[in-house]
């Protein structure tokens, strides 16, 4: 139970290793306590070890999860743990399987009211309508997950939303609207103290930079990104990929010396230097 309490601070405050280690300790408890109990035990696991990018791990933590769940006719339980099987499906390439689990958590939600599970689910279903093309109705799914976090004030899922807009945004050529989601994101995310959130919004700030030509400073940003990785204990593959796909644009318009350069200088500027050359216009 204690270890379930604490998850969310774990995974939160980037403390993933710790809670981890703690989790190696207490799975040998799990028989000496209720199904409910070991359910969320194996689910805070999931969320701790998607975070350091075990996938498979996180997976098979969930889908223990929901066995569990479904045994105990707990349906709040049931959609909550498979949207996060879908997401870590839709993040290993497997869009049917991934789909099939949103569109079954977001029908089981709407049924229990677990507003908490929808947002995630109508993100990712957005994701696949601007896969089809259909950006319209992206765009609605965005506007009703941002719709539900304000409603239910969870701001690291907002931020989740907001970065998600961010990104649709800026590949709509809307570079001013990107700058507006990605603003209020990183507001909240400093707020979090949460490094790992920080660095993933600065990189889309690095991506308007690049929009708007200044590759100098987004090559800063992106420096700066890896460290809070670092430090986060997040430098995932997924995340060492995100960097080098938005490092391609700097390194067209400037000399790989002189990329590597200014990365390195942007890795060792503060937060406080680092928000201010994004937020500057």
């Amino acid at each position: 139970r204690l270890f379930s309490a604490l998850g969310w601070f774990w995974f939160i405050r980037c403390h993933f290793t710790e809670g981890e280690e703690w989790f190696k300790k207490i799975i040998y408890l799990r028989t000496t306590v209720s199904k409910s109990t070991q359910a969320k035990a194996l689910g805070w696991a999931a969320w701790l070890y998607m975070a350091k990018g075990d996938d498979p791990a996180s997976t098979s933590f969930l889908q223990e999860s929901l066995i569990l769940y479904r045994e105990l006719g707990d349906m709040k339980g049931v959609s909550t743990t498979l949207q996060l099987l879908g997401v870590n499906e839709f993040r290993g390439g497997l869009l049917v399987e991934a789909r099939a689990y949103f569109e079954e958590s977001l029908s089981i939600s709407r049924q229990v009211n677990n507003k908490a599970a929808m947002p995630r689910v109508l993100i990712h279903l957005g994701q696949f309508s601007e896969i089809e093309g259909n950006f319209s109705a992206a765009w609605r799914y965005y506007e009703e997950a941002l719709e539900l976090c304000r409603e239910i004030g969870e701001g690291h899922l907002t931020h989740v939303v907001l970065g998600t807009m961010g990104y649709f945004a800026l590949s709509q050529k809307d570079n001013l609207k990107a700058r507006e989601y990605y603003q209020e994101a990183l507001q909240i995310c400093i707020t979090l103290k949460n490094k790992r959130t920080i660095g993933d919004t600065l990189l889309g700030f690095a991506e308007i930079l690049c929009a708007e030509e200044r590759y100098s400073e987004a090559a800063q940003l992106q420096g700066f990104a890896e460290t809070l990785f670092n430090d986060s204990e997040s430098l995932t593959e997924s995340h060492l990929e995100a960097i080098k796909r938005s490092a391609d644009i700097p390194k067209k318009h400037l000399s790989e010396k002189s990329y590597r350069k200014v990365f390195d200088i942007g890795k060792t500027l503060n937060l406080e230097q680092a928000v201010e050359i994004a937020l500057k216009q």
